[in-house]
Protein backbone atom coordinates (compact mmCIF):
# COMPACT_ATOMS: atom_id res chain seq x y z
CA UNK A 1 0.00 0.00 0.00
CA UNK A 2 1.47 3.39 -0.96
CA UNK A 3 2.35 6.25 1.32
CA UNK A 4 0.13 8.42 -0.60
CA UNK A 5 -2.98 6.24 0.59
CA UNK A 6 -1.82 5.63 3.91
CA UNK A 7 -1.21 8.94 5.07
CA UNK A 8 -4.47 11.01 4.66
CA UNK A 9 -6.16 7.72 6.61
CA UNK A 10 -3.72 8.58 9.40
CA UNK A 11 -3.94 12.09 9.61
CA UNK A 12 -7.52 11.82 9.56
CA UNK A 13 -7.90 9.39 12.10
CA UNK A 14 -5.43 11.41 14.37
CA UNK A 15 -7.19 14.29 14.13
CA UNK A 16 -10.72 12.04 15.19
CA UNK A 17 -8.41 11.00 18.22
CA UNK A 18 -7.61 15.05 18.97
CA UNK A 19 -11.43 15.91 18.72
CA UNK A 20 -12.04 12.93 21.35
CA UNK A 21 -9.29 14.03 23.77
CA UNK A 22 -10.69 18.00 23.77
CA UNK A 23 -14.23 16.79 24.41
CA UNK A 24 -12.76 14.73 27.74
CA UNK A 25 -10.64 17.53 28.39
CA UNK A 26 -13.04 20.81 27.96
CA UNK A 27 -16.53 19.51 27.10
CA UNK A 28 -17.52 17.69 30.02
CA UNK A 29 -21.28 17.95 31.25
CA UNK A 30 -21.11 19.51 33.84
CA UNK A 31 -24.40 18.71 35.24
CA UNK A 32 -27.84 17.27 34.43
CA UNK A 33 -29.71 19.90 33.48
CA UNK A 34 -31.20 21.05 30.12
CA UNK A 35 -29.68 24.61 30.29
CA UNK A 36 -26.45 22.34 30.53
CA UNK A 37 -27.16 20.09 27.89
CA UNK A 38 -29.12 22.48 25.48
CA UNK A 39 -27.48 26.09 25.84
CA UNK A 40 -23.65 24.55 27.37
CA UNK A 41 -24.78 26.59 30.71
CA UNK A 42 -25.17 29.86 28.58
CA UNK A 43 -21.58 30.54 29.14
CA UNK A 44 -19.30 31.22 26.34
CA UNK A 45 -17.67 34.39 25.36
CA UNK A 46 -17.43 36.27 21.82
CA UNK A 47 -14.45 34.33 20.58
CA UNK A 48 -15.64 30.84 20.96
CA UNK A 49 -19.07 31.94 20.10
CA UNK A 50 -17.49 33.02 16.64
CA UNK A 51 -16.09 30.22 15.70
CA UNK A 52 -18.63 27.93 16.57
CA UNK A 53 -21.14 29.95 14.32
CA UNK A 54 -18.94 29.87 11.24
CA UNK A 55 -18.48 26.25 12.08
CA UNK A 56 -22.30 25.99 12.00
CA UNK A 57 -22.63 28.09 9.14
CA UNK A 58 -19.93 26.83 6.11
CA UNK A 59 -20.87 23.38 5.72
CA UNK A 60 -18.92 20.07 4.15
CA UNK A 61 -20.92 20.39 1.30
CA UNK A 62 -19.31 24.32 0.70
CA UNK A 63 -15.71 22.27 -0.57
CA UNK A 64 -18.14 19.68 -2.41
CA UNK A 65 -20.99 21.17 -4.17
CA UNK A 66 -21.03 24.56 -4.10
CA UNK A 67 -17.05 24.23 -5.17
CA UNK A 68 -18.32 22.48 -8.00
CA UNK A 69 -20.81 24.83 -8.76
CA UNK A 70 -18.09 27.37 -9.51
CA UNK A 71 -16.35 25.72 -11.54
CA UNK A 72 -19.45 24.74 -14.19
CA UNK A 73 -21.80 27.39 -13.45
CA UNK A 74 -19.56 30.38 -12.47
CA UNK A 75 -20.50 33.33 -10.81
CA UNK A 76 -23.97 32.36 -9.73
CA UNK A 77 -22.28 30.02 -7.02
CA UNK A 78 -21.45 33.72 -5.35
CA UNK A 79 -25.11 33.93 -3.95
CA UNK A 80 -23.53 31.84 -0.86
CA UNK A 81 -21.32 34.93 -0.29
CA UNK A 82 -23.82 37.40 -0.40
CA UNK A 83 -26.43 35.73 1.77
CA UNK A 84 -23.73 34.92 4.42
CA UNK A 85 -23.50 38.71 4.63
CA UNK A 86 -26.53 39.33 4.86
CA UNK A 87 -27.84 36.55 7.35
CA UNK A 88 -25.22 37.84 9.77
CA UNK A 89 -26.69 41.32 9.32
CA UNK A 90 -29.77 39.69 10.14
CA UNK A 91 -28.40 38.09 12.92
CA UNK A 92 -26.87 41.72 14.39
CA UNK A 93 -30.64 42.73 14.15
CA UNK A 94 -32.52 39.85 15.84
CA UNK A 95 -30.33 37.74 17.95
CA UNK A 96 -29.74 40.49 21.38
CA UNK A 97 -33.87 40.66 22.07
CA UNK A 98 -33.74 36.63 21.55
CA UNK A 99 -30.78 36.21 23.82
CA UNK A 100 -32.70 38.53 26.61
CA UNK A 101 -35.93 36.83 26.57
CA UNK A 102 -33.93 33.67 26.39
CA UNK A 103 -31.94 34.36 29.25
CA UNK A 104 -34.89 35.64 31.11
CA UNK A 105 -37.18 32.72 30.52
CA UNK A 106 -34.58 29.53 30.11
CA UNK A 107 -35.45 29.70 26.63
CA UNK A 108 -33.14 27.01 24.77
CA UNK A 109 -34.21 26.94 21.26
CA UNK A 110 -36.76 27.97 18.23
CA UNK A 111 -40.04 26.58 19.60
CA UNK A 112 -39.30 27.61 22.95
CA UNK A 113 -39.30 31.42 21.56
CA UNK A 114 -42.43 30.69 19.70
CA UNK A 115 -44.23 29.55 23.02
CA UNK A 116 -43.04 32.53 24.66
CA UNK A 117 -44.18 35.32 22.23
CA UNK A 118 -47.07 33.78 21.21
CA UNK A 119 -48.24 31.65 24.20
CA UNK A 120 -48.74 29.03 22.34
CA UNK A 121 -47.86 25.03 23.19
CA UNK A 122 -49.22 23.95 20.24
CA UNK A 123 -47.93 26.38 17.42
CA UNK A 124 -44.29 25.47 18.96
CA UNK A 125 -45.00 22.21 19.12
CA UNK A 126 -45.64 22.42 15.35
CA UNK A 127 -43.31 24.58 14.57
CA UNK A 128 -40.38 22.12 16.44
CA UNK A 129 -42.28 18.90 14.21
CA UNK A 130 -41.42 21.19 10.87
CA UNK A 131 -38.19 21.96 11.44
CA UNK A 132 -37.22 18.35 12.40
CA UNK A 133 -38.70 17.50 9.05
CA UNK A 134 -37.23 20.21 6.76
CA UNK A 135 -33.89 19.38 8.68
CA UNK A 136 -33.86 15.78 8.07
CA UNK A 137 -32.39 15.69 4.36
CA UNK A 138 -29.11 17.20 5.38
CA UNK A 139 -28.38 15.17 8.25
CA UNK A 140 -28.47 12.20 5.93
CA UNK A 141 -26.39 14.05 3.32
CA UNK A 142 -24.21 15.35 5.98
CA UNK A 143 -23.64 11.49 7.01
CA UNK A 144 -23.18 10.71 3.09
CA UNK A 145 -20.19 13.69 2.50
CA UNK A 146 -18.48 11.67 5.99
CA UNK A 147 -18.24 8.44 3.22
CA UNK A 148 -17.31 10.27 0.30
CA UNK A 149 -14.39 12.35 2.15
CA UNK A 150 -13.31 9.01 3.76
CA UNK A 151 -13.03 7.58 0.85
CA UNK A 152 -11.90 10.30 -1.81
CA UNK A 153 -9.00 11.51 1.02
CA UNK A 154 -7.85 8.10 0.97
CA UNK A 155 -7.87 7.61 -2.35
CA UNK A 156 -9.92 4.46 -1.81
CA UNK A 157 -8.17 2.81 1.32
CA UNK A 158 -11.37 3.74 3.75
CA UNK A 159 -14.03 2.33 2.09
CA UNK A 160 -17.28 4.44 1.62
CA UNK A 161 -19.57 2.80 4.21
CA UNK A 162 -16.44 2.17 6.75
CA UNK A 163 -15.84 6.32 6.33
CA UNK A 164 -19.27 7.11 6.62
CA UNK A 165 -19.63 4.83 9.66
CA UNK A 166 -16.80 5.55 11.91
CA UNK A 167 -17.15 9.36 11.86
CA UNK A 168 -20.75 9.65 12.39
CA UNK A 169 -20.10 7.24 15.20
CA UNK A 170 -17.35 9.12 16.37
CA UNK A 171 -20.14 12.48 16.25
CA UNK A 172 -22.32 10.65 18.01
CA UNK A 173 -20.56 10.16 21.12
CA UNK A 174 -19.67 13.08 21.54
CA UNK A 175 -22.82 14.75 21.43
CA UNK A 176 -24.35 11.84 23.71
CA UNK A 177 -21.38 12.34 25.85
CA UNK A 178 -21.78 15.69 26.33
CA UNK A 179 -24.21 17.69 24.50
CA UNK A 180 -23.98 20.85 23.79
CA UNK A 181 -20.77 22.05 25.72
CA UNK A 182 -19.23 19.35 23.59
CA UNK A 183 -20.70 20.65 20.47
CA UNK A 184 -19.36 23.93 21.33
CA UNK A 185 -15.71 23.17 22.22
CA UNK A 186 -14.78 20.62 19.04
CA UNK A 187 -16.91 23.45 16.80
CA UNK A 188 -14.35 25.76 18.03
CA UNK A 189 -11.75 23.68 16.67
CA UNK A 190 -13.14 22.61 13.74
CA UNK A 191 -14.49 26.55 13.10
CA UNK A 192 -10.77 27.67 13.06
CA UNK A 193 -9.79 25.08 10.40
CA UNK A 194 -12.24 25.64 7.97
CA UNK A 195 -12.49 29.16 8.11
CA UNK A 196 -8.55 30.17 8.60
CA UNK A 197 -6.54 27.08 8.31
CA UNK A 198 -8.13 26.52 5.12
CA UNK A 199 -6.49 29.82 3.78
CA UNK A 200 -2.65 27.91 3.99
CA UNK A 201 -4.47 25.08 1.47
CA UNK A 202 -6.24 27.46 -0.63
CA UNK A 203 -3.03 29.55 -1.27
CA UNK A 204 -0.55 26.70 -1.86
CA UNK A 205 -3.11 25.37 -5.00
CA UNK A 206 -3.61 28.26 -6.43
CA UNK A 207 -0.15 29.00 -6.67
CA UNK A 208 0.92 25.63 -7.33
CA UNK A 209 -1.84 25.00 -10.31
CA UNK A 210 -2.25 28.75 -11.27
CA UNK A 211 0.66 30.77 -10.19
CA UNK A 212 -1.89 32.49 -7.62
CA UNK A 213 -5.30 33.91 -7.55
CA UNK A 214 -4.65 36.60 -9.79
CA UNK A 215 -3.37 34.47 -12.83
CA UNK A 216 -6.09 31.80 -11.98
CA UNK A 217 -8.66 35.11 -12.60
CA UNK A 218 -7.02 36.08 -15.73
CA UNK A 219 -6.94 32.62 -17.39
CA UNK A 220 -10.48 32.14 -16.83
CA UNK A 221 -11.24 35.39 -18.18
CA UNK A 222 -9.82 34.45 -21.21
CA UNK A 223 -10.74 30.39 -21.26
CA UNK A 224 -14.03 30.22 -19.84
CA UNK A 225 -14.96 34.37 -19.86
CA UNK A 226 -18.75 32.91 -19.03
CA UNK A 227 -17.54 32.21 -16.01
CA UNK A 228 -17.53 35.43 -14.62
CA UNK A 229 -21.03 36.56 -15.36
CA UNK A 230 -24.25 35.64 -13.30
CA UNK A 231 -25.42 33.02 -16.42
CA UNK A 232 -29.04 32.65 -16.71
CA UNK A 233 -32.19 34.47 -14.86
CA UNK A 234 -31.09 37.41 -12.15
CA UNK A 235 -34.27 36.40 -10.72
CA UNK A 236 -33.24 33.60 -9.40
CA UNK A 237 -30.05 34.47 -8.52
CA UNK A 238 -31.67 37.17 -6.44
CA UNK A 239 -34.27 34.42 -4.66
CA UNK A 240 -31.65 31.98 -3.92
CA UNK A 241 -29.77 34.64 -2.04
CA UNK A 242 -33.39 35.52 -0.40
CA UNK A 243 -34.22 32.42 0.52
CA UNK A 244 -30.74 31.64 1.85
CA UNK A 245 -30.64 35.14 3.78
CA UNK A 246 -33.94 34.60 5.37
CA UNK A 247 -34.00 31.15 5.87
CA UNK A 248 -30.63 30.85 7.58
CA UNK A 249 -31.90 31.63 11.09
CA UNK A 250 -35.09 29.40 10.85
CA UNK A 251 -32.78 26.07 11.23
CA UNK A 252 -33.08 24.74 14.65
CA UNK A 253 -29.32 25.04 15.10
CA UNK A 254 -28.36 28.15 13.91
CA UNK A 255 -31.33 30.04 16.24
CA UNK A 256 -30.25 27.53 19.01
CA UNK A 257 -26.51 29.13 18.80
CA UNK A 258 -27.61 32.78 20.06
CA UNK A 259 -28.89 31.27 22.91
CA UNK A 260 -24.80 30.09 23.88
CA UNK A 261 -22.89 33.05 24.68
CA UNK A 262 -22.74 34.16 28.33
CA UNK A 263 -24.19 38.05 27.43
CA UNK A 264 -26.04 40.20 25.00
CA UNK A 265 -22.87 41.86 24.47
CA UNK A 266 -20.62 38.75 23.58
CA UNK A 267 -23.55 38.14 21.02
CA UNK A 268 -23.15 41.55 19.22
CA UNK A 269 -19.36 40.90 19.18
CA UNK A 270 -19.84 37.79 16.79
CA UNK A 271 -22.02 39.90 14.45
CA UNK A 272 -19.34 42.20 14.03
CA UNK A 273 -16.53 39.89 13.54
CA UNK A 274 -18.16 36.89 11.37
CA UNK A 275 -19.47 38.51 8.39
CA UNK A 276 -15.63 39.51 7.68
CA UNK A 277 -14.57 36.11 8.25
CA UNK A 278 -16.74 34.45 6.48
CA UNK A 279 -16.79 36.92 3.89
CA UNK A 280 -13.19 36.34 3.46
CA UNK A 281 -13.17 32.33 3.66
CA UNK A 282 -16.25 32.02 1.15
CA UNK A 283 -15.32 34.37 -1.35
CA UNK A 284 -11.93 32.99 -1.92
CA UNK A 285 -12.81 29.51 -1.91
CA UNK A 286 -15.41 29.66 -4.92
CA UNK A 287 -12.61 32.34 -6.46
CA UNK A 288 -10.63 28.47 -6.58
CA UNK A 289 -13.68 26.74 -7.89
CA UNK A 290 -13.82 28.96 -10.81
CA UNK A 291 -10.57 27.20 -12.11
CA UNK A 292 -11.86 23.53 -12.08
CA UNK A 293 -12.60 23.49 -15.73
CA UNK A 294 -8.88 24.40 -16.16
CA UNK A 295 -7.51 21.16 -14.43
CA UNK A 296 -8.55 18.47 -16.63
CA UNK A 297 -8.69 15.91 -13.69
CA UNK A 298 -10.96 18.40 -11.38
CA UNK A 299 -13.11 19.52 -14.14
CA UNK A 300 -14.23 15.66 -14.92
CA UNK A 301 -14.18 14.79 -10.66
CA UNK A 302 -17.88 16.56 -10.16
CA UNK A 303 -18.08 16.99 -6.65
CA UNK A 304 -14.45 15.99 -5.64
CA UNK A 305 -13.09 18.44 -7.78
CA UNK A 306 -11.53 20.14 -4.37
CA UNK A 307 -9.85 16.41 -3.16
CA UNK A 308 -8.03 16.58 -6.98
CA UNK A 309 -7.17 19.95 -6.98
CA UNK A 310 -5.34 19.36 -4.04
CA UNK A 311 -3.71 16.32 -4.68
CA UNK A 312 -2.58 17.72 -7.88
CA UNK A 313 -0.94 20.64 -5.69
CA UNK A 314 0.51 19.26 -3.06
CA UNK A 315 0.26 15.57 -3.00
CA UNK A 316 -0.54 13.38 -0.07
CA UNK A 317 -0.02 15.49 2.59
CA UNK A 318 -2.14 18.58 1.19
CA UNK A 319 -4.83 15.93 0.03
CA UNK A 320 -4.94 15.09 3.65
CA UNK A 321 -5.25 18.26 4.86
CA UNK A 322 -8.07 19.38 2.92
CA UNK A 323 -9.81 16.51 3.92
CA UNK A 324 -9.63 17.81 7.83
CA UNK A 325 -10.90 20.75 6.45
CA UNK A 326 -13.93 19.17 4.83
CA UNK A 327 -14.33 16.73 7.72
CA UNK A 328 -14.28 19.56 10.06
CA UNK A 329 -17.31 21.66 8.04
CA UNK A 330 -19.21 18.38 8.27
CA UNK A 331 -18.74 17.43 11.32
CA UNK A 332 -19.22 20.80 12.91
CA UNK A 333 -22.14 21.02 11.05
CA UNK A 334 -24.22 17.47 11.66
CA UNK A 335 -23.25 17.96 15.47
CA UNK A 336 -25.14 21.03 16.07
CA UNK A 337 -28.51 20.05 14.32
CA UNK A 338 -28.01 16.79 15.95
CA UNK A 339 -27.83 17.89 19.41
CA UNK A 340 -30.50 20.64 18.58
CA UNK A 341 -32.88 18.09 17.34
CA UNK A 342 -32.97 15.86 20.09
CA UNK A 343 -33.23 18.68 22.30
CA UNK A 344 -36.46 19.91 20.27
CA UNK A 345 -37.50 16.76 20.41
CA UNK A 346 -37.86 15.42 24.29
CA UNK A 347 -38.28 19.46 25.98
CA UNK A 348 -40.47 20.94 23.01
CA UNK A 349 -42.63 17.83 21.90
CA UNK A 350 -42.21 14.97 24.62
CA UNK A 351 -42.85 17.44 27.69
CA UNK A 352 -44.98 18.95 25.85
CA UNK A 353 -47.32 15.83 26.11
CA UNK A 354 -45.84 14.67 29.48
CA UNK A 355 -45.03 17.88 31.48
CA UNK A 356 -43.67 15.71 34.86
CA UNK A 357 -41.02 14.15 32.90
CA UNK A 358 -38.26 15.50 35.29
CA UNK A 359 -35.04 17.50 33.70
CA UNK A 360 -32.84 14.93 33.80
CA UNK A 361 -35.32 12.44 32.07
CA UNK A 362 -35.71 14.66 29.15
CA UNK A 363 -32.10 14.77 28.82
CA UNK A 364 -31.79 11.05 28.05
CA UNK A 365 -35.11 10.88 26.26
CA UNK A 366 -32.61 13.38 23.73
CA UNK A 367 -29.61 11.17 24.04
CA UNK A 368 -31.94 8.25 22.74
CA UNK A 369 -33.96 10.28 20.25
CA UNK A 370 -30.04 11.35 18.69
CA UNK A 371 -28.65 7.58 18.99
CA UNK A 372 -32.58 6.57 17.20
CA UNK A 373 -32.04 8.84 14.47
CA UNK A 374 -28.68 8.69 13.46
CA UNK A 375 -28.80 5.07 13.21
CA UNK A 376 -31.72 5.47 10.84
CA UNK A 377 -30.00 8.26 9.04
CA UNK A 378 -26.73 5.87 8.41
CA UNK A 379 -28.72 3.29 7.23
CA UNK A 380 -30.48 5.85 4.53
CA UNK A 381 -27.25 7.24 3.76
CA UNK A 382 -26.20 3.89 2.63
CA UNK A 383 -29.24 3.34 0.39
CA UNK A 384 -29.35 5.35 -3.42
CA UNK A 385 -31.47 8.33 -3.06
CA UNK A 386 -31.04 10.44 -6.22
CA UNK A 387 -34.09 12.61 -4.81
CA UNK A 388 -32.32 13.16 -1.32
CA UNK A 389 -30.38 16.29 -2.89
CA UNK A 390 -33.29 17.65 -4.50
CA UNK A 391 -35.14 17.42 -1.56
CA UNK A 392 -32.62 19.34 0.39
CA UNK A 393 -32.56 22.11 -1.87
CA UNK A 394 -36.34 22.35 -1.50
CA UNK A 395 -36.16 23.02 2.51
CA UNK A 396 -35.00 26.47 2.01
CA UNK A 397 -37.87 26.66 0.16
CA UNK A 398 -39.98 26.13 2.91
CA UNK A 399 -37.71 26.79 6.10
CA UNK A 400 -38.12 30.45 4.80
CA UNK A 401 -41.75 30.58 6.07
CA UNK A 402 -40.86 29.83 9.75
CA UNK A 403 -38.92 33.37 9.29
CA UNK A 404 -41.73 35.58 9.62
CA UNK A 405 -43.51 35.23 12.61
CA UNK A 406 -39.84 35.12 14.46
CA UNK A 407 -38.74 39.01 12.72
CA UNK A 408 -42.16 40.40 13.05
CA UNK A 409 -43.05 38.61 16.50
CA UNK A 410 -39.02 40.56 17.45
CA UNK A 411 -40.19 43.88 16.28
CA UNK A 412 -44.15 44.42 16.47
CA UNK A 413 -46.52 43.85 19.72
CA UNK A 414 -49.34 42.66 17.59
CA UNK A 415 -49.69 38.90 16.76
CA UNK A 416 -50.93 35.71 17.61
CA UNK A 417 -50.43 31.99 17.27
CA UNK A 418 -53.31 31.68 14.63
CA UNK A 419 -51.86 34.35 12.41
CA UNK A 420 -48.75 33.46 12.52
CA UNK A 421 -50.18 29.74 12.06
CA UNK A 422 -51.89 30.70 9.21
CA UNK A 423 -49.67 32.55 7.66
CA UNK A 424 -46.96 29.38 7.60
CA UNK A 425 -49.69 27.18 5.88
CA UNK A 426 -50.58 29.38 3.54
CA UNK A 427 -46.84 30.50 2.20
CA UNK A 428 -45.86 26.82 2.17
CA UNK A 429 -48.76 25.93 0.59
CA UNK A 430 -48.52 28.86 -1.93
CA UNK A 431 -44.27 27.99 -2.83
CA UNK A 432 -44.91 24.14 -2.86
CA UNK A 433 -47.99 24.55 -4.95
CA UNK A 434 -46.08 27.24 -7.66
CA UNK A 435 -42.72 24.91 -7.71
CA UNK A 436 -44.77 21.63 -8.06
CA UNK A 437 -46.37 22.98 -11.44
CA UNK A 438 -44.15 24.83 -12.55
CA UNK A 439 -40.62 24.71 -11.81
CA UNK A 440 -38.86 22.56 -14.49
CA UNK A 441 -36.64 21.28 -12.08
CA UNK A 442 -36.54 21.16 -8.45
CA UNK A 443 -36.15 24.47 -6.63
CA UNK A 444 -34.98 26.19 -10.19
CA UNK A 445 -36.02 29.43 -11.97
CA UNK A 446 -39.58 29.54 -12.97
CA UNK A 447 -40.03 31.47 -16.97
CA UNK A 448 -43.82 32.46 -15.70
CA UNK A 449 -42.35 34.27 -12.67
CA UNK A 450 -39.07 36.07 -14.43
CA UNK A 451 -37.22 33.56 -13.14
CA UNK A 452 -37.90 33.50 -9.51
CA UNK A 453 -38.85 30.76 -7.25
CA UNK A 454 -41.95 29.87 -5.62
CA UNK A 455 -41.13 31.48 -2.41
CA UNK A 456 -40.92 34.42 -3.75
CA UNK A 457 -44.52 34.91 -3.80
CA UNK A 458 -45.42 32.48 -1.18
CA UNK A 459 -43.03 34.56 1.31
CA UNK A 460 -45.22 37.77 1.08
CA UNK A 461 -48.21 36.29 1.19
CA UNK A 462 -47.06 34.47 4.61
CA UNK A 463 -46.35 37.91 5.87
CA UNK A 464 -49.78 39.58 4.74
CA UNK A 465 -51.51 36.83 6.17
CA UNK A 466 -50.09 37.14 9.80
CA UNK A 467 -50.76 40.73 9.47
CA UNK A 468 -54.23 40.34 8.63
CA UNK A 469 -54.62 37.68 11.43
CA UNK A 470 -52.62 40.14 13.97
CA UNK A 471 -55.52 42.77 12.90
CA UNK A 472 -58.28 40.82 13.16
CA UNK A 473 -57.50 38.33 16.56
CA UNK A 474 -56.44 39.33 20.09
CA UNK A 475 -53.22 40.26 21.16
CA UNK A 476 -50.90 37.86 23.48
CA UNK A 477 -51.93 38.90 27.25
CA UNK A 478 -48.84 40.04 28.01
CA UNK A 479 -46.84 41.28 25.33
CA UNK A 480 -46.65 44.50 26.81
CA UNK A 481 -44.41 43.26 29.68
CA UNK A 482 -42.44 41.01 27.15
CA UNK A 483 -41.09 44.13 25.42
CA UNK A 484 -40.82 46.34 28.21
CA UNK A 485 -38.32 43.45 29.59
CA UNK A 486 -36.05 43.81 26.00
CA UNK A 487 -36.34 47.74 26.72
CA UNK A 488 -34.80 47.85 30.40
CA UNK A 489 -32.59 44.74 30.17
CA UNK A 490 -29.01 45.66 30.27
CA UNK A 491 -27.43 42.57 31.65
CA UNK A 492 -27.72 43.59 34.93
CA UNK A 493 -30.83 45.65 36.21
CA UNK A 494 -34.34 44.88 34.87
CA UNK A 495 -37.71 46.36 35.78
CA UNK A 496 -38.70 43.07 38.12
CA UNK A 497 -42.33 44.02 38.51
CA UNK A 498 -42.41 43.71 34.75
CA UNK A 499 -40.50 41.04 34.45
CA UNK A 500 -43.05 39.34 37.16
CA UNK A 501 -46.14 40.39 35.12
CA UNK A 502 -44.95 38.19 32.56
CA UNK A 503 -44.26 35.17 34.83
CA UNK A 504 -47.29 35.14 35.61
CA UNK A 505 -49.26 35.33 32.87
CA UNK A 506 -47.20 33.15 30.82
CA UNK A 507 -47.13 29.28 31.37
CA UNK A 508 -43.70 27.81 30.49
CA UNK A 509 -42.72 24.29 30.20
CA UNK A 510 -42.01 22.94 33.45
CA UNK A 511 -38.56 22.08 34.53
CA UNK A 512 -40.40 18.95 36.45
CA UNK A 513 -38.40 17.13 39.96
CA UNK A 514 -35.30 15.97 39.13
CA UNK A 515 -34.36 12.45 39.90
Amino acid sequence: MAISDVLPAVLLFAYLALLAAVVLVYGRLRDQTMEEYAVAGRSYPWWMMLFTVLATWIIASFYTSWFAMAGTSGAIAFYIVLYTIAGLVVYYAIAPRIWKWGKLHDLYNMPDFIRLRFDSPTLAVLVAIGAIVIGAPWQVLSIKTFGMLMYEATNGTVPFDVGMGIITAVVLGYIVFSGMRSVVVTDFVQGIISTVIVFIALAWISTNLFGGFGPLLDQVATQQPELLTVQGSTGYWASIILTGTIGGYAWLEIFNRIFLAKDVTEVKKVAVGAPILVTITSFMVLVLGLGVGLVPEAAEAGQSAFFVMAEAAGGPLLLAGVGVIVLAAGMSSIDSQLATLGVVTSWNIVKELKPDISTGKAVNISRVVIVAWVLAAYYLATLDLPLLARIAIWTYEGIVHLFPPIALGLVWKRGNATAALAGIVVGLTTTYGINFLLAPSVGGPIAELAGFTGAIIGLPLNVAVYVIGAYVGSDVEYVDELFAEVAEYDGESLDLESRQEVLDRYDPIAPGEDD
